[in-house]
Protein backbone atom coordinates (compact mmCIF):
# COMPACT_ATOMS: atom_id res chain seq x y z
CA UNK A 1 0.00 0.00 0.00
CA UNK A 2 1.14 3.60 -0.92
CA UNK A 3 1.30 6.61 0.54
CA UNK A 4 -1.75 7.89 -1.75
CA UNK A 5 -4.06 4.89 -1.16
CA UNK A 6 -3.44 5.29 2.19
CA UNK A 7 -4.12 8.91 2.12
CA UNK A 8 -7.77 8.17 0.30
CA UNK A 9 -8.32 5.83 2.80
CA UNK A 10 -8.28 7.91 5.68
CA UNK A 11 -10.04 10.58 3.59
CA UNK A 12 -12.78 7.91 2.83
CA UNK A 13 -13.03 6.77 6.52
CA UNK A 14 -13.27 10.55 7.90
CA UNK A 15 -16.31 10.86 5.59
CA UNK A 16 -17.94 7.30 6.62
CA UNK A 17 -17.43 8.03 10.47
CA UNK A 18 -18.65 11.73 10.80
CA UNK A 19 -19.69 11.93 14.52
CA UNK A 20 -16.77 10.54 15.31
CA UNK A 21 -14.34 12.89 13.19
CA UNK A 22 -16.02 15.37 14.79
CA UNK A 23 -16.15 14.37 18.24
CA UNK A 24 -12.44 13.82 17.54
CA UNK A 25 -11.77 17.03 15.91
CA UNK A 26 -13.80 18.78 19.20
CA UNK A 27 -11.32 16.70 21.96
CA UNK A 28 -8.15 17.92 20.09
CA UNK A 29 -9.42 21.44 19.99
CA UNK A 30 -10.33 21.83 23.82
CA UNK A 31 -7.40 20.00 24.53
CA UNK A 32 -5.13 22.49 22.89
CA UNK A 33 -7.22 24.93 23.81
CA UNK A 34 -7.07 23.76 27.97
CA UNK A 35 -3.13 23.59 27.29
CA UNK A 36 -2.68 27.29 25.32
CA UNK A 37 -5.13 28.63 28.66
CA UNK A 38 -2.97 26.93 31.62
CA UNK A 39 0.28 28.34 30.06
CA UNK A 40 -0.91 32.09 29.74
CA UNK A 41 -2.98 31.66 33.01
CA UNK A 42 0.75 30.54 34.21
CA UNK A 43 2.87 33.11 32.45
CA UNK A 44 0.09 36.12 33.47
CA UNK A 45 0.31 34.79 37.81
CA UNK A 46 4.07 35.04 36.91
CA UNK A 47 4.10 38.60 35.66
CA UNK A 48 1.62 39.82 38.08
CA UNK A 49 3.56 38.80 41.38
CA UNK A 50 6.65 40.22 39.94
CA UNK A 51 5.33 43.53 39.20
CA UNK A 52 3.48 43.12 42.83
CA UNK A 53 6.89 42.72 44.00
CA UNK A 54 8.89 45.77 41.92
CA UNK A 55 5.63 47.99 43.00
CA UNK A 56 6.77 47.54 46.61
CA UNK A 57 9.97 49.90 45.29
CA UNK A 58 12.57 47.52 45.98
CA UNK A 59 14.47 44.73 44.75
CA UNK A 60 14.81 42.99 48.02
CA UNK A 61 13.04 40.55 49.52
CA UNK A 62 13.59 39.46 53.31
CA UNK A 63 11.88 36.48 54.90
CA UNK A 64 12.00 36.39 58.81
CA UNK A 65 11.12 33.07 60.49
CA UNK A 66 8.32 34.91 63.25
CA UNK A 67 6.98 37.57 63.59
CA UNK A 68 7.55 40.91 65.38
CA UNK A 69 5.94 42.57 68.22
CA UNK A 70 5.33 45.89 69.36
CA UNK A 71 8.38 46.29 71.31
CA UNK A 72 10.07 45.30 68.17
CA UNK A 73 11.06 41.60 69.57
CA UNK A 74 10.47 39.12 67.20
CA UNK A 75 8.08 36.18 68.47
CA UNK A 76 9.11 32.83 66.88
CA UNK A 77 5.11 32.02 66.07
CA UNK A 78 6.39 30.00 63.44
CA UNK A 79 7.68 25.56 63.33
CA UNK A 80 9.22 26.15 60.25
CA UNK A 81 13.09 25.72 59.75
CA UNK A 82 14.51 28.09 57.05
CA UNK A 83 18.05 26.36 56.51
CA UNK A 84 20.59 26.01 53.94
CA UNK A 85 18.35 24.10 51.29
CA UNK A 86 15.86 26.78 51.37
CA UNK A 87 18.37 29.27 50.40
CA UNK A 88 19.65 27.14 47.53
CA UNK A 89 16.24 26.66 45.72
CA UNK A 90 15.28 29.85 46.33
CA UNK A 91 18.86 30.55 44.26
CA UNK A 92 17.51 27.95 41.35
CA UNK A 93 14.65 30.45 41.09
CA UNK A 94 15.09 32.77 37.40
CA UNK A 95 14.28 36.15 38.86
CA UNK A 96 16.24 35.65 41.83
CA UNK A 97 19.72 37.04 41.26
CA UNK A 98 21.34 36.44 45.18
CA UNK A 99 19.75 34.53 48.12
CA UNK A 100 21.83 34.75 51.35
CA UNK A 101 20.67 33.34 54.84
CA UNK A 102 21.58 35.52 58.13
CA UNK A 103 20.23 34.64 61.26
CA UNK A 104 18.50 37.50 63.24
CA UNK A 105 17.68 37.23 67.33
CA UNK A 106 16.32 40.10 69.74
CA UNK A 107 19.11 40.39 72.16
CA UNK A 108 20.54 42.06 74.85
CA UNK A 109 24.11 43.81 75.45
CA UNK A 110 25.11 44.82 79.04
CA UNK A 111 28.28 46.98 79.81
CA UNK A 112 29.15 48.85 82.91
CA UNK A 113 25.47 48.10 84.04
CA UNK A 114 23.80 49.33 81.39
CA UNK A 115 21.29 47.06 79.59
CA UNK A 116 20.67 47.82 75.87
CA UNK A 117 18.42 45.77 73.85
CA UNK A 118 18.56 44.70 70.12
CA UNK A 119 18.92 42.51 67.28
CA UNK A 120 21.65 40.38 67.32
CA UNK A 121 22.82 38.58 63.57
CA UNK A 122 25.71 37.13 61.68
CA UNK A 123 27.26 39.02 58.80
CA UNK A 124 28.15 36.28 55.86
CA UNK A 125 31.81 35.69 54.68
CA UNK A 126 32.50 36.43 50.45
CA UNK A 127 30.79 38.67 48.48
CA UNK A 128 27.44 38.05 50.67
CA UNK A 129 29.04 40.34 53.18
CA UNK A 130 29.11 43.47 51.22
CA UNK A 131 25.77 42.73 49.73
CA UNK A 132 24.68 42.65 53.38
CA UNK A 133 26.12 46.02 54.45
CA UNK A 134 24.80 47.32 51.64
CA UNK A 135 20.99 46.01 51.78
CA UNK A 136 21.14 47.24 55.49
CA UNK A 137 22.52 50.68 54.51
CA UNK A 138 25.04 50.41 57.26
CA UNK A 139 27.10 53.89 57.28
CA UNK A 140 30.02 53.54 59.71
CA UNK A 141 30.31 56.37 62.04
CA UNK A 142 33.36 54.98 64.15
CA UNK A 143 35.64 52.26 63.56
CA UNK A 144 35.52 49.84 60.81
CA UNK A 145 33.19 47.21 59.76
CA UNK A 146 33.72 43.31 60.70
CA UNK A 147 36.55 41.39 58.41
CA UNK A 148 36.49 37.74 57.42
CA UNK A 149 39.45 37.31 59.72
CA UNK A 150 37.21 38.60 63.19
CA UNK A 151 35.84 35.77 64.70
CA UNK A 152 34.16 35.96 68.34
CA UNK A 153 34.05 39.88 67.63
CA UNK A 154 30.75 42.16 67.26
CA UNK A 155 29.53 44.98 65.51
CA UNK A 156 27.75 47.59 67.63
CA UNK A 157 25.21 49.18 66.23
CA UNK A 158 24.54 52.80 66.42
CA UNK A 159 22.47 53.48 69.88
CA UNK A 160 25.15 51.56 71.97
CA UNK A 161 27.61 54.09 70.67
CA UNK A 162 25.42 57.38 71.41
CA UNK A 163 24.46 56.10 74.56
Amino acid sequence: MNFTSLLKNSFRQLIKNKLRSTLTSIGIIIGVAAVILSVSITNSAKILVETQFLSLGGKSLIVNKGTRTKSGKVKKDFKIDFNINDVNAIKKLGSVKRAVRRNLESGSLKYNKKTIFGHVTNIPKGDNRNFIYEQLEVNMVSGRFLKESDVGKVFLGYNFYVD
